[in-house]
């Protein structure tokens, strides 16, 4: 099976891979997204929610992602993600992407 016609293809960034502690309190990525990054992919191991913007702060009526899901989800040069916990706290796994 070939990509779609309208269907995007994106590779992961080397190098570019962070990690986040989600807890009762929002966290975010420690570096901003640099400017070759158009999308990242979000990867938690317990449920979180997320919101994304130069000076973002999650709070617990932001974006949902359930545990186990992996998201794409489109980003800005400068934008960073913020994660707070569902329920229990876990890791979120941050890839930046691109074209």
């Amino acid at each position: 099976m070939g990509t779609q016609p309208n269907q995007s293809v994106y590779r992961i960034i080397t190098g570019s891979g962070q990690n986040i502690t989600s807890s009762g309190t929002a966290a975010n990525n420690s570096t901003a997204f640099g400017a070759n990054t158009s999308i990242i992919r979000i990867a938690p191991t317990a449920a979180i929610r997320y919101r994304i913007g130069p000076a973002a702060v999650a709070v617990a009526t932001d974006t949902l992602l359930p545990a186990g899901a992996v998201e794409y989800v489109g980003v800005a040069k400068g934008d960073r993600l913020s994660v707070i916990q569902d329920s229990t706290g876990g890791t979120v796994s941050v890839s930046e992407c691109t074209r």
